[in-house]
Parts: structure tokens; sequence; C-alpha cells
């Protein structure tokens, strides 16, 4: 490979991980286009000598270091998210089964990607190939998809159960995050085919199909969400409602109505709350109305 098109296979990859700086984790619309810079990022550094002296190779080598700074960037804000929702990552093994190796193996990548010199240069990728042949990308998405079948496995619904209100932030944090973790995978196995699978795309294409049953899945579980409205009335909606109003007994109509409809315009639901108050009392009923 030629240093003109490596330097290209380099921005492109580069500037993909920017691209996912503004929501903080791997996107996969984003980050899907560059398929073919990944895959020739794992080739380029395959093949890469590093010398001591300058060279011709000197300016390639400073672009290529971008690659795992951003890298770091973006894992430490995916990072980020899980801490956020660390109150839910306890009561399921997705993060330790799944996204911590992704993690893993992204740095992983990152690292073959800082070459100092030569010796440590095979270091990195020797370590890269150990990380890949324990925790194989495609497997992984295989897995992932897989745990998405079962209620007690799948990390979106568990977020939802544990949720009072189902609100539209817990649903789209979850999806996002798991969309993020295949695309994790999927850039993975990019660059691997590059390096051990002489750019052949069977694997990553592979992991593009299980991310795609994902978004559908998703798409179902949204609707489902959206339609089950009879729980809300019962066991959330209704003593929410009673509550506001005995313990805000000071405060007018107004107010109480504003603070209910803050707390329902979060709930990922199609119905529509209606709110209907006596002129001579405090006390308020409330309506639902499916659309």
């Amino acid at each position: 490979m030629d240093f003109d098109t490596a330097k290209t296979h380099i921005s492109n990859v580069v500037t993909s991980i920017k691209d996912c700086a503004d929501v903080g984790m791997y996107t996969f619309s984003k980050m899907s286009p560059q398929l073919a810079a990944f895959v020739g990022l794992g080739l380029f550094v395959k093949n890469l000598i590093v010398s001591t002296a300058e060279d011709a190779n000197s300016a390639v080598l400073k672009d290529l270091k971008e690659v795992k700074h951003q890298i770091r960037k973006l894992n430490d804000a995916m990072g980020s998210h899980f801490n956020d929702m660390k109150a839910f990552i306890v009561a399921h093994h997705f993060y330790t089964t799944i996204a911590v190796k992704a993690s893993v193996l992204t740095k992983a990548m990152g690292d073959c990607s800082e070459a100092k010199d030569q010796k440590k240069h095979e270091a990195s990728l020797k370590f890269f190939k150990e990380m890949y042949d324990k925790h194989s990308p495609l497997e992984l998405a295989k897995t992932l998809r897989e745990m998405m079948d079962n209620e007690v496995t799948n990390p979106v619904k568990m977020a939802m159960t544990g949720d009072k209100f189902k609100t539209k932030r817990t649903f789209e944090s979850w999806t996002k995050i798991c969309s993020a973790v295949f695309t994790q995978l999927f850039v993975v196995e990019a660059f691997a085919s590059g390096q051990y699978h002489e750019q052949e795309s069977y694997r990553q294409d592979k992991i593009s199909e299980e991310h795609a049953e994902f978004e559908s899945l998703a798409k179902e579980w949204k609707e489902h969400y959206k339609t089950n409205e009879t729980r809300f009335w019962e066991h959330e909606v209704r003593p929410f409602v009673e509550d506001i109003q005995e313990k805000n007994t000071s405060k007018s109509n107004v107010e109480k109505a504003d603070l209910i409809r803050a707390q329902l315009d979060k709930i990922l639901t199609k119905c529509v709350y209606f709110s209907f108050f006596q002129r001579l009392h405090l006390s308020a009923t409330y309506s639902m109305w499916s659309s």
C-alpha cells in the first residue's frame, strides 16, 4: 500500500471516529461507510516497518498516532455512558459479557496504531491477535443478538423493567449503547480482515446483519412500549398523580398540573393525558386517550 492511500485511509478512520464524538459513542451510520478505511488501516499496520530514522514513514506515523488518540477518547466517552447507567448494569451480564470485551478489542486496535519502534509495534500486533482470537467480534455480536431474545438477558428490556415510568430516555439510551457495541465489533472485525483475512468482508458483513436485526427488533419494542397503555394508568400514572396531589396541597392546580405533566412527558407512549380540575376543590381527575 502506498503512503498516499494509507494517509487517505487513516484520515477517513480518524474523521469517522471524530464524527461519533457528538454523541459520545460508536455510531453505525457514521462508521459503516468507512469500512474500506478500517480494512486498509489493518492492512497498513500489518505491513508497516517502523524505522527510528527520519524517513517517508514519518508523516504517516504521525497521522497513525491520531487514530489511537481518537479511539481512546471515544472509548472513554462510552465508559461515561456506562457509568451513568451503572444501576442497571449490575442487574445483568451484558456489560461484562460483551461490552468490556468490545472495549478491550478497540483499545488493542488503537495500540496497533502507535508505532514508536519496530519491537513495540510487533508486540502490539501480537497482543491484538491474542485478544482477537480470544474474543471473536463476530461471536460476540452473535451472542449479543441472541441475548435480545431472552427477557432476562435483554439489556434494553431489563433497563425498561427497572424504570418505573418506562421513559423515552431509558429506552433510547440503551438501544444506542447496544448499537454502539455492535459498531465497535464491526470496526474491529474490519480492521482484522485487513490483517488476517485477505481483506475478505464476510465477518463484518455478518456483524452488520446482526446489527440490522437488532435495529428491527428495537423498533418493535418501541411500538410495544408506546401502545401498552394499560400498565401506565393503573400501575404507574394513577399512583403518581395521587402522590403529587397529596404532597403538594399548598400548590395551585396549575402548579400541580405542571409537576404531573413534566413526568408524563418522559414516558414512551402514544397516549395523551388530560387533566380536569373541579373549580371549587383542589382534587383533580385525570383521563387518558390513546391515539
